[in-house]
């Protein structure tokens, strides 16, 4: 099992992974032709893999623990969801930086939703753990994994950044740059 698969399996994580070999080919056709093989195979490999692109996606209606809609939002928000689980060690600490962000932003119309994975814990567990790491918001659990596979959420903690309608803005392992959710809040479509 290659790292990535190892991941996934500890993770509880079973999408299909593309894997290509390429065994002997560099002697019969050349390193030049196997070099391009492989960066073409690397470029189609998320396409293969069954991975949407994502740029611009739109989530549609996503629901809190009690049933509140949290997307669509009300106009002007910029909403940050935080992928995050009990279990996982610098989760803790991205919440608590991630809480204090939406402090300072909350008034120009940034929320912060952390999301709860369903590997390893369930919505009580992960609702308990959140709040005993001061999250006062709302609160997703993504027990069926809807959100975590339509949007690639391939480790943890992971940050994805929406507008009022749920387009996705930004995704990654780490929080936006600040000059960029300045530009966001201020209405700007830059991504």
């Amino acid at each position: 099992m290659d790292g990535d698969a190892q991941e996934g399996a500890r993770r509880g994580d079973d999408r299909p992974r593309a894997v290509l070999f390429l065994h002997g080919v560099a002697p019969v056709v050349g390193r030049g032709l196997a070099a391009v093989l492989l960066l073409g195979a690397a470029a189609i490999a998320p396409a293969a893999a069954g991975e949407p692109d994502r740029a611009g996606t739109a989530l549609g209606e996503v629901a809190s623990i009690d049933g509140r809609p949290v997307l669509p939002a009300p106009r002007g928000t910029v909403t940050e969801l935080l992928f995050v689980a009990r279990w996982c060690g610098p989760c803790a600490e991205e919440l608590e930086r991630s809480r204090h962000r939406a402090a300072t932003l909350r008034r120009r119309g940034f929320r912060l939703v952390p999301v709860g994975v369903a590997a390893r814990q369930d919505a009580a567990e992960f609702a308990a753990w959140a709040r005993e790491h001061g999250a006062g918001g709302p609160l997703v659990y993504d027990g069926q994994g809807r959100l975590e596979r339509d949007l690639g959420v391939d480790q943890l903690p992971y940050h994805v950044v929406v507008d009022a309608t749920g387009r996705v803005l930004y995704r990654g392992p780490s929080a936006p740059a600040p000059e960029r959710l300045a530009r966001w809040l201020a209405g700007s479509d830059d991504r």
